[in-house]
C-alpha cells in the first residue's frame, strides 16, 4: 500500500490509522519495528525529479486502481508513475495531465485528449528493509497501446517507450518526441506538424499520409520506415537520411510508361471493362503531374504523391486516392463523386468547381 503524504488532512488519517492499531502516530513511518503490517512499503512513487526526492521536496500519492473511460475527465490529474497497463482510457480527457514516468503498456487510449500532457520520465523511489530510498527515472512506456485518433498536441513525449503503438490519425502538432523509441510505431495519417523528432529510432515505422511539415528530423533513424504518401518539406532530406525509407518512386525509376497506362485505362473505362486495362499506380510519386482532361475513373492512385499536379477538368470519379498526398494540386471543375479521399492530404489544393 502506498502511504499519502500529500497534504496535513492525509497525515492527520494515517495518525488515525496508526493510534488505532496501538502505534505511536508521531513515530517514524518507516521504522519497521513500529509500522504495522498495512503499511510495509517497498516501492512507491515519487512526484518530482530524483535531486527533489534526494532533498526531501516530494510527497507519495495514493495508489490508484486502473482508470476506465467512465471516470471521464481527468484534465490536470495528477498520475506521476502510475500503474496503468492495459487500462481503458478510450474519450478520456487528460490534457495538460502530469503522466511522468506512467506505464501504459497496451493501454486503450482511442480518442483521448492529450493536449500539453507531460510524458516524460519521472523518478521511482525504492525503499530498502533499512528505511533508505534509492531512485530511478523511469520512461512513460507505451509500448503497444492503442492511441488512434488522440489529441497530443504540444504533448511532452521526451524518451518515452512508443514501440509498436498505434497512433494512426492522431494529432501530434508541436509536440515533443525527442528521444523517442519509434520503432514499428503506427502513425497512419497522423498529423505531426511542426513536432519534434529529433534523435528518435523511427525504424520501420508507418508513417504513410502522415503530415510531416515543420518536423525536426535532426538524427532520426527511418530506415524501413514507410513514408508514402506522406506530406514532407523539401529541406527534410538535408537533416537525415531517408534513403533507407520507403519513398514513392517516379513513374521513370519504376519502369512505368504512364502514356500507355493512360490509353489502356481510358479503354477499360470506355468499354466498362471488356477491353483495356485499369489503371493502377499506387505508391509512386507523380509530383506536378499534367492529368488535365484525363479520364481516371476508377484509377487506383492510392498511397501516391501528387503535390501540386494539374487535375482541371479531369474524370475521377470511383478514383482511389486514399493516403495520398495532394498538397497545392489542383481539381478546379473535376468530376470526384464517389472518390475514395480518406487519409489524403489536401493542404492549399484548389478543388473550385470539383464535384465530390
Amino acid at each position: 500500500m502506498i502511504i499519502p503524504f500529500s497534504g496535513g488532512g492525509a497525515l492527520r488519517r494515517l495518525r488515525d490509522r496508526r493510534s488505532r492499531s496501538g502505534v505511536d502516530g508521531g513515530a517514524d513511518c518507516r521504522s519497521r519495528s513500529r509500522r504495522p503490517r498495512q503499511f510495509q512499503v517497498r516501492r512507491v512513487r515519487v512526484l518530482g525529479s530524483v535531486a527533489d526526492a534526494e532533498a526531501g521536496r516530494v510527497r507519495l500519492p495514493r495508489l490508484s486502481q486502473p482508470l476506465a473511460a467512465a471516470f471521464g475527465k481527468l484534465r490536470d490529474a495528477d498520475l506521476f508513475g502510475a500503474d496503468l497497463r492495459i487500462a481503458n482510457l478510450t474519450t478520456a480527457d487528460l490534457s495538460r495531465a502530469d503522466l511522468r514516468g506512467v506505464c501504459l503498456r497496451g493501454a486503450k487510449l482511442n480518442g483521448a485528449k492529450l493536449q500539453g500532457a507531460d510524458l516524460r520520465a519521472g523518478a521511482l523511489a525504492h525503499f530498502a528493509e533499512d528505511g533508505e530510498a534509492q531512485y530511478t527515472n523511469t520512461i512513460v512506456d507505451l509500448a503497444s497501446a492503442s492511441v488512434q485518433r488522440a489529441n497530443l498536441s504540444e504533448a511532452k513525449l521526451e524518451g518515452a517507450a512508443l514501440l509498436k503503438a498505434d497512433f494512426s490519425d492522431s494529432i501530434f502538432r508541436n509536440a515533443s518526441l525527442r528521444n523517442c523509441d519509434l520503432r514499428e510505431t503506427k502513425l497512419v495519417g497522423a498529423d505531426l506538424e511542426g513536432a519534434d523528432l529529433a534523435h528518435c529510432d523511427a525504424s520501420g515505422a508507418d508513417l504513410r499520409g502522415a503530415v510531416l511539415t515543420g518536423v525536426n528530423w535532426e538524427n532520426t533513424t527511418v530506415t524501413g520506415a514507410d513514408l508514402r504518401g506522406a506530406v514532407l518539406d523539401p529541406e527534410a532530406a538535408g537533416q537525415t537520411d531517408f534513403s533507407g525509407a520507403n519513398l514513392p518512386l517516379t513513374a521513370e525509376a519504376a519502369g512505368v510508361l504512364l502514356s500507355k497506362i493512360l490509353s489502356d485505362h481510358k479503354i477499360w473505362a470506355a468499354t466498362g471493362g471488356a477491353d483495356g486495362a485499369q489503371a493502377r499506380l499506387s505508391q509512386l510519386d507523380f509530383s506536378g503531374e499534367n492529368f488535365r482532361d484525363t479520364d481516371l475513373s476508377a484509377a487506383r492512385l492510392e498511397s501516391c504523391a501528387l503535390a501540386g499536379a494539374d487535375f482541371r477538368n479531369a474524370g475521377l470519379a470511383m478514383i482511389d486516392l486514399s493516403m495520398t498526398n495532394c498538397s497545392g494540386g489542383i481539381f478546379c471543375n473535376a468530376d470526384m463523386r464517389g472518390a475514395n479521399l480518406q487519409r489524403s492530404v489536401f493542404i492549399d489544393a484548389d478543388l473550385s468547381g470539383a464535384r465530390l
